[in-house]
């Protein structure tokens, strides 16, 4: 922390809270994975290996990146004070055929991968002391045709699984509150109708309303979810209309905005959300950026929009207004090496 000649008292009990810094994680394709330096505007470190997703446990104690050629989970030890990474012994698990993406629940017990290949979903747990992933129990269980992407609720009572080659959303509860396994809620309904070629979904902070984008018909999907069941209703006006080909979008962490990264377009847009509602207001904002969106990311330090361009090497930071919604461009940086995926880490600041 910053010295000052002026000494702070403590009530009994009381902690020094220490400042946050954040490290930022990146997959890089053949690059492996990447660590950004504390501006986030270089890479300060590489593993090498092959990464197309990555997630860190909650803990900050271990990452996993995803080889989609060689079908597998890759798993790294995390120095939590400095954020350095180091591949653990023992820590590479088979996945499915072509997996595609990953998610980790809030706890840091489970991992789930989705498989394009195969068409299903993998389920792992976390092994809390050396952090390798062990494949629960009934994994793999079946999903649609091409599942691309993988989102948990915020209590992780639902895994939600875009389906890009059968057009729909498959909806995963527990079996019980003892185990594990998963099933899909079919005498609920799933999966659920979404629009062509849905590639990505998220969900607002309470998990009452979750959204898809469709790359394939420009547009959203909107729904109500069932808190008991997990069944998704189309929220009255869905589709709402997007730019065009929409490859992903994220909920502002404080619920009242939709952004979505429309690729052909080069454009995010931005909805409102009713309040209550969950239905994207009439009005949208189009705002030009200046790549084709291949992604988009909220850093969870200062709640920054990143957008990652097609090519993979070229990443814009944009500054939100949380009651605006409207963003603020900060950064426009080219990197050497591809990236795929990000991921973020908050670490206590040792100056």
């Amino acid at each position: 922390m910053t010295s000052s000649a002026t000494a702070l008292a403590l009530a009994p009990g009381e902690r020094v809270v220490q400042p946050m810094q954040q490290t930022v994680f990146a997959t890089g394709g053949m690059s492996g994975l990447l660590r950004f330096g504390k501006a986030k505007t270089g890479i300060a470190d590489t593993v090498a290996g092959h990464g197309d997703a990555v997630v860190v446990a909650p803990n900050g104690r271990f990452a996993y990146s995803l080889n989609t050629i060689k079908g597998s989970v890759v798993s790294y030890a995390i120095d939590s004070s400095q954020g350095s990474m180091s591949p653990i012994s023992g820590g590479v698990v088979k996945t499915g055929a072509e997996p595609t993406d990953m998610t980790i629940d809030v706890n840091g017990w489970y991992l789930y991968v989705t498989n394009s290949g195969d068409a299903s979903m993998s389920v792992y747990y976390l092994n809390p002391e050396n952090g390798i992933p062990e494949a629960v129990r009934g994994s793999p269980v079946p999903a649609g045709k091409r599942p691309v992407a993988v989102t948990l609720d915020a209590a992780a009572r639902y895994a939600f699984v875009v389906n890009a080659g059968s057009n729909n959303v498959s909806v995963y509860r527990y079996l019980n509150n003892v185990t594990p396994v998963m099933f899909e809620g079919k005498k609920y309904g799933s999966p659920f109708a979404a629009g062509k070629e849905p590639v990505a979904l998220a969900l607002e902070p309470t998990g009452h309303h979750a959204y898809v984008a469709n790359a394939g018909s420009n547009d959203i999907s909107a729904y109500h979810v069932h808190h008991k069941t997990g069944l998704m209703s189309a929220i009255p006006g869905s589709p709402f209309k997007a730019g065009k080909r929409p490859v992903d979008l994220k909920v502002h962490p404080q619920g009242r905005w939709l952004y979505v990264a429309n690729q052909d377009s080069s454009t995010l847009t931005i909805h409102r959300i009713e309040a209550g509602l969950g239905a994207l207001a009439e009005s949208v904002r189009t705002v030009e950026v200046s790549v084709q969106p291949a992604g988009i990311w909220f850093d969870g330090l200062d709640n920054s929009l990143l957008v990652l361009g097609k090519d993979r090497r070229r990443v814009l930071r944009y500054s939100v207004s949380a009651q605006s919604g409207g963003i603020r461009l900060l950064s426009d940086n080219q990197f050497s090496q591809p990236m795929n995926d990000f991921a973020f880490m908050k670490i206590a600041d040792p100056s």
